[in-house]
């Protein structure tokens, strides 16, 4: 709500105050800045004009003053703060100046008042942040007078570090200067929850081979050497480090938790690693170890399994050949249904054949390099129109 309609009565009595002033008052550097605030007000340059009557109001502490800083304020959009000095200058009992122009002050108080409410809020919880409406407007314990803040319905915060947030609407009781001078009060008493501590445990882990990977509960964490320790869940924990060349060195750890803004002592966890026998680490899938003797022993019969269907093709092929040869004399083929269907066969067998062979000594000779556990097995395979040949190579 706007107080513009009251801006020229109110100025007009400021007036009549000033010209009531001694005549020696009048010539002071005081009353010379009071008229430039009012020169101002009367330009609705509201903040420049807030600035001075501020600077009159905190020097001189005059009632006129703080009711000056009430209509620029309220003129500049808060009338919210503009009550606050309202209630400052109708304090003022002893300022001969309220005396004059008390039911100016009476009538700027009965128009702000509905406006406003005076909020309190109690808490067991030093030092929580208050918010109303998104404004933080002070914290825990609040000050006997609490804050002004605008009536109506308000949503209230409250927000400390190590306890949960607490926010409610809540509705905040106009006043009335008709009724009591004083700006309407309401209390609300809040009780915080505090938040639930998160348990945390730490883990250091060091070993011989720099580089060495650490997994914790089979989920990769860091490279050894750790800048840091390793946070984890408390509880029994499987610490693993891994690295190319060596067999996996496994600990199993019991970790205790502590607060996670008061970490504990970490847990330390020592690991040697031995090389393997076969060079290479327990922990790769490519190891000849790491694959099972079924796994192998499939490989090898899947292959045999399509070389022996591509011999079988082969002979039927050899045999779409034969026929296909009947169709011709001295060089020259009849083109006949019989002739095509043949010659179609023809190709459809020699392609499955050659994919069939080709597919089946591959995978024969991968079975084949599986199982060899010392030593690599190779091959060569080339394939022509005439069929695959493999040379293979290495020990089995």
């Amino acid at each position: 709500m706007s107080l513009r309609p009251r801006l020229a009565f109110l100025l007009f009595v400021a007036w009549i105050g000033v010209l009531s002033a001694p005549r020696a008052a009048a010539q002071s550097a005081t009353e010379a800045e009071y008229r430039a605030a009012r020169a101002l007000l009367e330009q609705e340059r509201a903040d420049e004009a807030a600035a001075a009557y501020r600077t009159l109001a905190e020097r001189s502490g005059e009632a006129r003053a703080w009711l000056g800083l009430a209509v620029s304020t309220n003129l500049a959009g808060d009338p919210t703060l503009a009550a606050t000095f309202v209630e400052r200058a109708l304090g003022r009992t002893d300022d001969p100046w309220l005396a004059r122009n008390l039911a100016t002050a009476e009538n700027l108080a009965t128009q702000f008042w509905p406006l406003v409410g005076r909020l309190i809020i109690t808490c067991e919880v030093d030092g929580a942040e208050v918010w109303v409406d998104g404004v933080r407007v002070g914290t825990t314990p609040m000050a006997s007078t609490g804050v002004v803040v605008a009536s109506g319905e308000r949503r209230v915060e409250l927000r400390s570090a190590d306890h949960e947030p607490y926010a409610v609407s809540l509705r905040v009781a106009p006043s009335d200067y008709a009724v009591t001078p004083e700006i309407q009060v309401t209390r609300r008493a809040v009780t915080l929850t505090p938040r639930a501590v998160r348990l945390v445990g730490r883990v250091t882990v060091s070993a011989d081979v720099e580089g060495a990977a650490v997994f914790v509960d089979e989920t990769y964490r860091a490279t050894l050497p750790l800048t840091e320790p390793l946070v984890v869940d408390p509880g029994t924990r499987r610490i693993v480090v891994r690295s190319p060349g060596y067999e996996d060195s496994v600990a199993i750890v019991e970790v205790e938790g502590a607060p996670e803004n008061a970490p504990a002592e970490p847990t330390a966890v020592q690991l040697e690693l031995v090389r393997s026998a076969a060079g290479t680490s327990s922990g790769s899938a490519a190891s000849a170890g790491g694959v099972s003797r079924a796994v192998r022993w499939s490989l090898v019969a899947a292959g045999g399994g399509l070389v022996a269907a591509a011999g079988v093709t082969s002979g039927l092929w050899a045999s779409a050949h034969t026929d296909l040869d009947a169709f011709c004399t001295d060089g020259a083929c009849v083109n006949t249904a019989e002739s095509r269907d043949t010659r179609r066969r023809f190709r459809v067998l020699r392609l499955t054949s050659i994919t069939l062979g080709g597919v089946g000594v591959a995978t024969l000779v991968t079975g084949l390099a599986l199982r060899s556990e010392d030593r690599p097995v190779g091959a060569d395979v080339a394939c022509t129109d005439d069929g695959c040949t493999a040379t293979v190579h290495g020990r089995f």
